[in-house]
């Protein structure tokens, strides 16, 4: 394929790209644009042209991207970010009358913890803003970022970071014990012994050795697993039918407990605390959109 020359193609062409895999249908992605439907349907036609792809296929679902739309929908939406900034440096992040979308990564207790507050923000402070959370940790969210596949991810902070990145600190995540009520090991004070002699839920949304075992492996200890799930939110329907003990985030074990009926113990090991941050490109720093999002996490995280 010989090299595109941009000052032959209209940059719009990637504004529609982004609205209709935002919106997953040409009609809603006019809307969105103030287009005519045909306009959006021509702009699609020209940009298939151009890549030489469908790019997205028409289904009882919506319009569903092609696999090379999905490995260029982070880097369009990074270029349209960057390119709002150019036209705009010095204009004041309006949140009633944006329509920014904003790519958040976490996993699904950090969701629990921070999207109903966030949801609210949005939907009484910014109701054209747009947020899509995507799975991510903090060993995945470097290559996220650097796509451009999330504008900020929210959790365990980058180990040993590149330059190209900025964070901030959240909170501590305390985390407790939780089990059904009437579990043989909870009707006392939970021990060392009754804490290792009961099998363990462990959650890991990657299967990998999380920081609970690794703060028992340097009190020369270890639990015994039994069962690995990727998902927190999966946890109380488990421990109700079975005598399996989980170690989670108290943010997440409080409303737990008091939804499905399950009982909160100390655990009986120094866990400490796991440290939650928000980390973002550097070339973002300035950017008043994701300035205010940042904002709006860390008052989300205080409530």
């Amino acid at each position: 394929m010989p090299p595109v020359t941009l000052s032959s193609v209209d940059l719009n062409l990637l504004v529609v790209f982004d609205a209709i895999l935002t919106e997953r249908s040409v009609s809603r992605a006019a809307e969105r644009l103030r287009l005519t439907q045909s306009a959006v349907s021509h702009a699609l036609a020209r940009l298939r042209g151009i890549m030489g792809d469908e790019l997205f296929i028409r289904t009882p679902l919506g319009m569903q991207p092609t696999i090379l739309a999905e490995s260029l929908s982070g880097r369009v939406h990074a270029v349209l970010s960057d390119i709002r900034g150019i036209l705009t440096p010095d204009s004041a992040f309006d949140p009633g009358r944006a329509t920014q979308r904003f790519r958040l990564g976490m996993t699904d207790f950090l969701s629990f913890v921070l999207m109903p507050t966030l949801a609210r923000v949005l939907q009484n402070q910014a109701p054209g803003v747009q947020v899509v959370v995507l799975p991510a940790s903090a060993r995945a969210s470097v290559a996220m970022i650097e796509r451009g596949d999330i504008d900020l991810y929210i959790g365990a902070p980058v180990h040993q970071p590149p330059e190209f990145l900025s964070s901030s600190p959240l909170f501590a995540a305390e985390s407790v014990c939780i089990a059904r009520r009437g579990h043989p090991a909870f009707a006392r004070k939970l021990t060392a012994a009754r804490f290792l002699a009961h099998a363990h839920l462990h959650v890991s949304p990657w299967g990998e050795v999380g920081f609970i075992d690794e703060m028992l492996s340097r009190q020369r200890t270890a639990r015994r697993i039994a069962l690995t799930v990727g998902h927190f939110l999966v946890v109380p329907a488990i421990l109700e039918q079975t005598d399996l003990i989980a170690v989670i985030p108290r943010r997440l074990a409080l409303p737990m407990a008091k939804r499905y009926g399950l009982a909160l113990r100390p655990s009986p090991f120094d866990l400490g605390v796991a440290q939650i941050a928000q980390v973002w490109h550097r070339r973002f720093d300035s950017d008043a959109g994701l300035t205010w999002m940042r904002e709006q996490v860390v008052a989300a995280c205080a409530t």
